[in-house]
């Protein structure tokens, strides 16, 4: 039990128990009358009225019952409250949090050990017969146990969720509660505990169907413990000099004040730099501070690097200390631009050529449409293939841009524009946010009847227009290859002459040559995340496998393997260098991520479009129970019994009857 008002009670007893006992003190000065007799007055003046001090204080039942009256109501003023178990109902769904802010040292035990002894507190709770289901969740949830009355094996099944690096998303998990345990009324919907400490918010809670009639109660794990983490990294090589490195990185502090910090970048496995930072504490707005890094360095452009950028301080989260990337090799592979020769009867297009040679670090050889489908001469076999007008009968061996042309893909297709359409039209959407338009802003610039992308399933739209997709990303799921398909002409409109024409081209060839992205940003893995992994020209190996801090194997098909979600932060190394590209044989894996990085747990956990459960601190299973009732009902039953014991004072005496006359 707690009382929720102390204070108040105590003030309330320092005043009113002495002035009720100082009514028992006060005594009655009485006027002195001649009367024929007392009788009358036995019972009548027996101190009921007082208006004259330091009378000796009587054993009387009234005071008794009156100070136990008084004792009820000030305790009632301090608000009394207990912790009861939680009525579970006939079917519980226990929600574990094993995200990497769970591997937090608390009290001389992690979070996630904390969190397993409320879940099993939940078990214990269970009424008789009813059954539960574990899911543990990180960012994808886990049914860990299905729906068991078998009290032991719960117990087992919650003592087995392991710790991750990832993530936590609680809105995915509640997500697949909706849909293993929702849709049910009554005395049979779930009781619904999710124990942990990471916030739903945003999109992860919108996109979170509350479970259908479900009771949800969210127990908190963890104290507001300050730390300092990673939350984000990039790199990339100079344009012009691709020896040259800018690396970007992000600090947040979730304490309340300022720290300091040693900042150290290592490339290749040599300390390159060594900085002292400090980062601000939580704003007024209670927002982690932030100190974005700007860290500049030379690498070999001829061979991939290894980067780490890590903070010597000394805090409760290891995860985030530190953040990894390969910086992939200078992207110098051999471009082939198939494109109408002069002298065909088909424009050539002079514009496109000298862009893909500015844009290209690698040589630039040209290919008529009609030598490409003779196969003579043969592309070189690790080119990049940019087509221009020209649709090829087969799909192409490598990565491949195209320009008002698509590869044969099923599904895929470019349709011409519609006779009722505006002649010039513009784009109207673009996703700045993907590595192959990032920065390329092509807002406003006059595309002459541009068509429109008919999109696979899979397809990713990057930039559209006003009758559909314009530019796409699309793969061949067989061979491992990516194409980025375009369909305005380059001949057509004024796009090709502007600056965000060169600078989709780099993006482009970049992320075609680079392995999945811009160098260096596009493979700092992050926990969560699978990885795509190449084979080395000419290997044949039928399995990958990668040593670090966890495990990894993952078969191969059409010369890739796609590694599983990486649980752990690190390095991985391939195990047979030989047979991955070598840009793929490490891998550098981060957490970094805010949510992770701020410890605090938070206040409620939203679960969706008018859904919240607010925080149970301490992982007790428990609702709080109010004692006022209770008291109240006692108070007046000792004030009904003292309005009886008083008004029984003035009842008459039985009559007496009279003696027998002799």
């Amino acid at each position: 039990m707690t009382l929720l008002s102390p204070f108040a009670a105590l003030l309330a007893a320092a005043l009113a128990v002495p002035a009720l006992l100082a009514l028992y003190f006060l005594k009655l000065r009485r006027r002195p009358l001649l009367v024929p007799s007392t009788l009358l007055w036995r019972k009548a003046v027996e101190d009921l009225e007082v208006n004259a001090p330091f009378q000796k204080l009587r054993n009387s039942l009234l005071l008794w019952l009156q100070l136990l009256l008084l004792a009820l109501l000030i305790f009632a003023m301090a608000q009394p409250a207990s912790d009861a178990p939680a009525p579970t109902g006939a079917r519980v769904v226990i929600l574990i949090d094993r995200s990497a802010s769970m591997a937090v040292e608390e009290g001389g035990r992690t979070r996630l050990d904390a969190a397993k002894a409320a879940a099993i507190g939940v078990i214990d709770a269970m009424e008789a017969g009813a059954s539960a289901m574990i899911i543990a969740f990180a960012d994808e949830p886990e049914v860990v146990q299905p729906f068991a009355a078998d009290r032991g094996r719960l117990r087992s099944a919650v003592a087995s969720v392991r710790g991750s690096d990832r993530p936590g998303r609680p809105g995915r998990a509640l997500a697949l509660v909706g849909a293993q345990a929702g849709g049910v009324e009554g005395a049979d919907a779930a009781s619904v505990y999710v124990i942990g400490d990471s916030p739903a918010g945003g999109a992860d809670a919108a996109a979170t169907p509350p479970p259908a009639g479900a009771s949800l109660r969210f127990l908190a794990i963890g104290a507001d413990t300050p730390n300092l983490g990673f939350t984000a990294i990039g790199a990339r090589r100079g344009l012009r000099e691709p020896g040259r490195v800018e690396l970007f990185a992000r600090l947040e502090n979730a304490s309340p004040g300022p720290v300091e910090a040693g900042v150290t970048l290592d490339a290749g496995g040599e300390r390159v730099t060594t900085r002292r930072v400090s980062v601000p504490g939580r704003g007024g707005d209670g927002a982690p501070g932030r100190r974005d890094l700007s860290l500049g360095f030379t690498a070999s452009p001829s061979e991939a690097v290894a980067v780490t950028v890590a903070h010597d301080r000394a805090d409760a989260l290891h995860a985030d200390d530190a953040a990894r990337l390969v910086l992939p090799a200078a992207a110098d592979r051999p471009v082939v631009l198939v494109t109408p020769a002069p002298g065909s009867g088909r424009p050539a297009n002079p514009f496109l050529e000298r862009a893909v040679r500015a844009a290209s670090r690698g040589p630039v050889s040209l290919l008529s449409p009609e030598a490409w489908e003779a196969s003579a001469p043969a592309p070189p076999a690790d080119a990049l293939l940019v087509f221009d007008r020209h649709a090829p009968s087969r799909i192409p061996p490598a990565d491949a841009l195209f320009f008002a042309a698509v590869p044969p893909l099923p599904g895929l297709g470019l349709r011409p524009s519609s006779p009722d359409a505006p002649a010039v039209q513009t784009f109207l959407t673009v996703d700045a946010a993907d590595p192959a338009m990032r920065s390329v802003d092509p807002g406003g610039v006059p595309l002459v009847r541009p068509g429109r992308l008919v999109l696979p399933p899979g397809g990713e739209v990057l930039a559209s227009g006003l009758e559909g997709p314009l530019i796409a990303r699309v793969r061949d799921a067989d061979a491992g290859r990516r194409f980025l398909v375009v369909a305005p002409d380059p001949l057509q409109g004024r796009w090709p002459l502007s600056v965000g024409f060169a600078v989709f081209l780099v993006n482009a060839l970049d992320e075609l040559g680079g392995g999945g992205g811009v160098p260096g940003e596009g493979l700092a893995r992050r926990t969560g995340e699978s990885a795509e992994v190449r084979l080395a020209p000419g290997a044949t190996a039928e399995e990958v496998r990668y040593a670090g801090p966890a495990a990894l194997a993952a078969p191969v098909r059409g010369g890739t393997a796609v590694l599983p979600a990486f649980e752990r932060a690190g390095w991985y190394r391939a195990e047979d260098a030989g047979a991955v590209a070598p840009d793929d044989r490490r891998l550098g894996v981060s957490l970094a991520a805010a949510t992770e990085t701020d410890l605090r747990p938070p206040a409620a956990l939203d679960a969706g479009p008018g859904t919240a459960a607010r925080a149970t601190p301490g992982g007790a299973a428990t609702v709080r129970r109010s004692w006022i009732p209770w008291i109240l009902a006692a108070a007046l039953g000792v004030l009904l019994l003292e309005w009886f014991v008083y008004t029984g004072r003035f009842a008459p005496a039985p009559a007496t009857p009279p003696p027998p006359r002799v």
